[in-house]
């Protein structure tokens, strides 16, 4: 994934960026209900199964954030806590259900072409998982989804979306994008947690949490995200 890829939504003009495992799936077809195409995919009102939001959005555009901007358009992303999002990943592409017939496709397409693909399997431990994540550096083999959000949204210029919702208050920062927008948009979550989900501190060990944190230090840093212990 290019760093500068965005969604465009022209009757608004206004850009999205999506991050990997930050409600990106939801908020991408939000910004088609935005640009009044959704129906375009729906059938009776619902998502078209074969539609992947992904591979066929028409939106999809390429930039530097601070050249988009400079033609006038309202920018906004989304972001989520680096622990728990790095769980949100293990859960999703690892750890899915063997009843899932995508889900080792997917393992496949998504980590077969770099070259640590021999140090990851499904439904490897957690741990075991995010020290192989910390251990792949931020450059051409790093798969998206194991990116820092800060490589997604702050580009060479230093430039920041005008506004970054939080995925812990999804719902809040959406009523903000439809204010500014002067739109509305239906929030269904695309991948809401599995019931039963334990916390993402549930997951680490106080050594683990501190090496994911070196590891993320730019998103902490930048958005201000800590691990939070569970109480």
């Amino acid at each position: 994934m290019n760093p500068w890829q965005h969604q465009i939504i022209p009757r608004a003009k206004a850009l999205y960026t999506p991050i990997p495992k930050c409600a990106c799936t939801t908020l991408k077809k939000a910004s088609l209900e935005f640009a009044g195409v959704d129906r375009l995919f729906k059938i009776d009102g619902d998502w078209d199964p074969a539609f992947n939001v992904h591979w066929h959005s028409p939106l999809q555009v390429e930039g530097p954030l601070n050249e988009w901007r400079d033609r006038g358009l309202w920018s906004f992303s989304c972001v989520r806590n680096p622990w728990d999002r790095l769980v949100s990943c293990w859960i999703d592409k690892i750890a899915r259900p063997t009843d899932d017939p995508l889900a080792d496709q997917e393992f496949e397409s998504l980590f077969s072409p770099y070259p640590w693909f021999d140090q990851v399997r499904r439904h490897m431990p957690f741990e075991e998982f995010a020290r192989v994540v910390c251990s792949i550096e931020d450059d051409d083999l790093c798969e998206p989804h194991f990116r820092p959000m800060a490589w997604f949204i702050a580009d060479e210029s230093g430039a920041v979306p005008d506004f970054v919702a939080r995925v812990e208050s999804l719902d809040h920062g959406l009523a903000h994008v439809c204010e500014i927008l002067q739109l509305e948009a239906d929030l269904v979550h695309a991948h809401p947690d599995p019931d039963g989900r334990k916390t993402y501190q549930a997951y680490y060990t106080p050594q683990l949490a501190d090496q994911v944190g070196r590891r993320y230090r730019r998103d902490v840093e930048l958005f201000g995200y800590s691990f939070e212990v569970a109480g």
